[in-house]
């Protein structure tokens, strides 16, 4: 394996340590992050909103923006990162979430959460940087594995959050210190990248002029990256379309009322148990069989997956069926990053992937408005019918446009593990 173009003082064996402490921060910003946001309809009580249909309103709303906003913001970013360094960027993004989360600890009122969720959205974008400098660093053969390992650390400070919150919130008695700590971890992980993580060092090819547009058209004049960076939209949508009614399809299953948030938390949690697992494993079976066979064979299970969750009577057959949706959820993510990282040349990498990353921000964004609003009009069953429908035509369209290319997607041989 050569060294890196963007780390030349890094041997080639030596990239790992770098890439654990990118983890690392990985972990801590997403257990940060997910410590508050569960509790956000509760915060928006505490600041007048009394009402709970109102408060729902409003927590929807909140959750939502911070996402349409980062959406909005990833390609200036991406295309901030490749002008400016891409460490750079994560230790920006980091600050920008701690700093705007520290402000949120002394929200006066729903309109000032408002104000500093939108620029908490337009600051962050922490994910898609740190994504873009892993992506960098690692040598191409081993992007699948550490792109699996960078989704099963978001997944792990997504499940470990609620728990370490929930405890915060009735330790402390408040929100406000339960984000402030938030505020803190996050901090904490811009300063491990800041200490070891070498600069990156991209220099420009003559020829080569960046932008935003220039990278859009990039990625559109790619059959590769426009059907990986629609399949990640796509994906979004129908998973996040779910969210709004798992809990009350688990009450419509005869469960007793005083056990529905608890199996509720356990069937989301399992789920994110799984996701975590299928990340790590899928990612290094996508360096030595390529990503995009895994991705089409997680799509496709995904979809037959869901298929029967529209039809269950128990809750032991739902938990089942979420613990294997959650396998193949998990290598979803680490297949399309690497195959948009590998299509994506170096100089203009971190602004591909933030294009790239866009439509997973917006399908947070519009999933849970649609699957809300699928199951207003035709049931509570039928949002899991809508999703195993969209996840086929992501399947379809990645059987279509997805041709592997030795060039895009070379192959770790075993006698290299």
């Amino acid at each position: 394996m050569p060294k890196s173009e963007a780390f030349p003082e890094i041997e080639e064996t030596s990239w790992k340590r770098p890439l654990w402490a990118l983890l690392l921060m990985q972990f801590l910003a997403m257990l940060g992050m997910s410590q508050f946001l569960p509790f956000l309809p509760l915060y928006v009580q505490s600041l007048g909103v009394r009402e709970a249909a109102e408060a729902a309103s409003w927590s929807g709303l909140l959750f939502g923006i911070g996402f349409l906003f980062a959406g909005f913001m990833a390609p200036v970013w991406g295309y901030m990162a490749d002008r400016w360094g891409r460490k750079r960027m994560v230790i920006r993004a980091t600050l920008g979430s701690g700093l705007a989360l520290c402000f949120m600890a002394y929200a006066r009122d729903v309109n000032d959460l408002l104000i500093l969720r939108i620029l908490h959205g337009s600051l962050g974008g922490f994910v898609a940087a740190n994504t873009a400098l892993v992506a960098t660093l690692v040598p191409e053969l081993r992007l699948g594995y550490a792109m699996g390992a960078l989704q099963s650390m978001t997944m792990l400070g997504l499940i470990l959050g609620p728990f370490v919150g929930g405890f915060l919130v009735d330790w402390w008695g408040g929100f406000r210190y339960v984000i402030l700590f938030s505020a803190m971890l996050v901090l904490v992980g811009a300063l491990v990248v800041a200490v070891m993580v070498p600069d990156d060092k991209i220099r420009l090819k003559e020829g080569i002029h960046l932008s935003i547009f220039e990278n859009l058209r990039f990625v559109i004049s790619s059959p590769m990256l426009l059907t990986a960076s629609g399949i990640q939209f796509v994906v979004q949508v129908a998973l996040m379309g779910i969210q709004p009614v798992l809990a009350l399809l688990i009450q419509e299953l005869h469960v007793s009322e005083r056990y529905v948030g608890s199996l509720t938390g356990v069937i989301f949690g399992i789920t994110g148990v799984t996701t975590l697992i299928g990340a790590f494993a899928l990612g290094r079976h996508g360096d030595k069989r390529g990503a995009i066979p895994v991705l089409q064979g997680c799509l496709l299970g995904a979809a037959l997956v869901y298929i029967p969750q529209g039809f269950v009577t128990g809750v032991l057959s739902l938990l089942l069926l979420r613990a294997a949706l959650g396998f193949f959820v998990g290598g979803i993510q680490p297949a399309t990053q690497s195959l948009v990282a590998r299509g994506a040349p170096l100089e203009r990498r971190a602004g591909v992937l933030g294009i790239s990353f866009s439509g997973t921000l917006f399908g947070n964004a519009l999933g849970p408005i649609i699957g809300g609003a699928v199951a207003g009009f035709a049931g509570l069953r039928a949002p899991f019918l809508l999703t195993a429908i969209l996840l086929l035509i992501a399947w379809g369209i990645s059987r279509r446009y997805m041709v592997r290319r030795e060039d895009m997607e070379p192959v770790l041989e075993e006698t290299a593990l």
